[in-house]
């Protein structure tokens, strides 16, 4: 590549010279003008429209950091009342089975249900496990009782064996008593 710079100093014969510099406008006084109108109005507009972008840049983020941190906490009350929401479902389905099958404590339920991995949401896989519980454990079930205050004596078909084996022991008692020494 050839370095085509023209050294201004010396002049190259036969070479054009570099065409004259262009001189700054002179108004008629032979001072130079002022950068024109337009130019200087220009920069004005620029200097505006970057001090109107500062201001707003710095008034509105405050406000743009207030609503992320009020989206942020929607965020988390939305979140934080859909798990409620599942625990309360989740501990009526285990209320609902404790009662239908019969077990006695509903947070002993809900720890070897969840130790099991057994899910409350399937009926025929929750009756299932709580059969085989029930064979292994029945301590944890409650008895099928019939309500209603009992039988009246004497109306029982074991009434009559009660009676001899209560009676026996009466007359047992009167014994031990007869033969003991009196105090005085």
């Amino acid at each position: 590549m050839v370095d085509e710079k023209i050294n201004t100093d010396v002049a190259l014969p036969g070479a054009a010279s570099p065409p004259p510099a262009a001189e700054p406008d002179k108004n008629r006084s032979g001072t130079v003008a002022a950068p024109s109108n337009e130019l200087s109005l220009l920069k004005q507009d620029l200097e505006q429209l970057k001090q109107h972008f500062a201001e707003y840049a710095q008034r509105d983020l405050p406000e743009i950091d207030r609503v992320k941190q009020q989206l942020q906490a929607a965020a988390s009350q939305r979140d934080s009342a859909a798990a409620e929401l599942k625990e309360l479902k989740r501990q009526n389905l285990l209320s609902k089975a404790a009662a239908k099958h019969g077990f006695n404590d509903v947070d002993y339920l809900d720890f070897i249900l969840q130790k099991n991995q057994i899910e409350v949401e399937d009926p025929q896989q929750l009756a299932g496990f709580l059969d085989e519980f029930r064979k292994s454990n029945p301590r944890y079930f409650s008895l099928p009782l019939k309500p209603g205050s009992g039988s009246r004596p004497g109306n029982s078909s074991n009434a009559a064996g009660m009676a001899e084996y209560g009676n026996g022991r009466f007359d047992a008692v009167q014994q031990m008593l007869a033969g003991a020494p009196e105090l005085y």
